[in-house]
């Protein structure tokens, strides 16, 4: 599933959508075992690569002692514990390219999206998450 709420219905009617997919993750690759982080958050345990947490917040788990709850860009967390990934058969290159491919997409469109879209103050999407009142009212 894409990450917007516009893309996996642009992802499915659209075509071209599609094409542009197809060419944004042409070079992916299923990702080799990676290290996987066991977090504790507000909202509950959960595990994670590394690599998919906001950059911010996983300078700040990297640099702060196992157990140490940190906050960084608004996200709070606690790295728990870390293992490696096992690589669970000979198709498990396939089962990982597809997450890895819709990755690639989702940044390269958040990228796209904020070089080429300027907000006009005041115009701004009021459930848009940067908004400090996020709230969906109209």
């Amino acid at each position: 599933m894409l990450r917007t709420t516009i893309s996996p219905a642009a992802f499915e009617g659209c075509a071209a959508v599609r094409a542009v997919f197809a060419t944004v993750t042409a070079h992916v690759t299923a990702p080799a075992p990676a290290t996987v982080w066991e977090l504790a958050t507000p909202d509950g345990d959960f595990e994670a690569d590394p690599e998919t947490l906001p950059v911010a917040l996983a300078a700040a788990l990297r640099a702060a002692p196992p157990g140490r709850r940190v906050t960084a860009a608004g996200w709070t967390a606690a790295l728990v514990s870390t293992r490696t990934r096992a690589v669970p058969g000979p198709d498990a290159a396939l089962d990982l390219l597809g997450p890895a491919c819709r990755l690639a997409f989702v940044r390269w469109l958040d990228h796209a999206r904020a070089h080429r879209l300027t907000i006009v103050p005041g115009l701004e999407h009021p459930g848009g998450p940067s908004q400090p009142d996020n709230h969906h009212r109209h």
